[in-house]
């Protein structure tokens, strides 16, 4: 007989609490070099809502299933010497193609990856895409040194809160933009070691005269920017001499206003950076490095999340809406568990 699975689908493009709903779904079998994996969490990323608004840039079309990430256990596998090693143990799943958001996954064996017994099901959850953007981004491809600031807006998420205590364990400093004053006093007690709001009001030389006073007369170096629009330009506006800012999201959903001659006469670089792209251009060895230093990072508690919180997979919408009202302070996760 047939065991059917529950699997959050997205139905068309739109915002995700108006167009995701829970399916049942026959329970696949994995071909081979695939694994199957039993889900026991899975988070609300940003990513993921840029995949239901059509706005993520690659995947498969509506209806489709969602979810990047998540934790489980391997239950059965499809076939191959890694899928047999896996069989029966808790792994971080980061699947090339959404599905994490459901009873049970299936992906390729590569994509998944051992999780410690000392990390819990949440943090495990969130073991990939936030830690190894933000390791990637600040000491692999910026190369932020010692001593060193770097800007970054959104802050308060929980990305912006990992680079914080990265730039606390590496010692680099940050310039930490927000958008709601309340976050201020968070993340200063966090190790910020400086944090302004900038909202619509904040014009551009008074941003950058708190960031130049916070740098004794310099501007920053580095900066990375999940927000773009208005917000993005200013801090692009606000890099020193051959400064270099990396654009990783969208959130504003607006371009980032550069003029050209700000970039050729201050020699300043604006890149993109896609976690999909950057691992891809890893070799198998440097992946490894990758993983080894982000379990190790975990385990010092430098990619730890304060806050979750956690819904069933059949209370998603609850859970999409949760995800608006905390502003990415919170982690939001689905536990297909807790309906059972």
């Amino acid at each position: 007989m047939n065991q059917s699975a529950q699997v959050a689908i997205c139905t068309r493009h739109g915002e995700a609490r108006d167009v995701v709903e829970i399916q049942e779904k026959i329970l696949p079998s994995p071909r081979s070099g695939q694994v199957r994996v039993r889900m026991l969490a899975a988070p609300i990323n940003p990513s993921d809502l840029l995949f239901c608004q059509g706005n993520y840039g690659i995947g498969p079309q509506p209806p489709t299933s969602i979810g990047l990430e998540g934790v489980g256990i391997v239950e059965t596998s499809g076939g191959g010497w890694l899928g047999g090693l896996l069989r029966g143990k808790r792994v971080a799943v980061i699947s090339r193609e959404p599905g994490t958001w459901g009873t049970f996954c299936l992906t390729e064996s590569q994509t998944v990856i051992p999780v410690p017994d000392s990390l819990s099901d949440e943090q495990a959850a969130v073991f990939f895409i936030n830690p190894a953007s933000a390791l990637l981004m600040t000491r692999w491809i910026l190369k932020v040194p010692r001593g060193s600031w770097i800007m970054q807006s959104a802050a308060g998420s929980a990305l912006g809160r990992m680079i914080i205590r990265l730039g606390n364990h590496f010692g680099f400093r940050t310039i930490n933009i927000v958008r709601r004053r309340e976050q201020v006093n968070e993340l200063q007690e966090l190790g910020g070691d400086a944090v302004f709001c900038a909202d619509e009001s904040t014009s551009q030389n008074e941003l950058t005269e708190q960031i130049r006073n916070v740098c004794h007369g310099d501007l920053p170096q580095y900066a990375v920017d999940p927000v773009g629009g208005r917000l993005g330009g200013m801090l692009f506006e606000s890099l020193g001499e051959q400064g270099r800012m990396l654009c990783f999201a969208s959130l504003a959903g607006a371009p980032i206003p550069v003029d050209p001659r700000t970039m050729i006469t201050n020699h300043r670089q604006l890149e993109g950076f896609w976690l999909g792209t950057a691992m891809e251009s890893l070799s198998l060895v440097r992946k490894l490095q990758l993983i080894r230093q982000l379990g190790q990072l975990h385990q010092q508690g430098v990619f730890q999340v304060e806050t979750f919180e956690t819904y069933p997979l059949q209370q998603v919408t609850a859970a999409l809406d949760a995800v608006a009202r905390n502003h990415g302070a919170k982690k939001v996760l689905l536990r297909p568990d807790l309906g059972n």
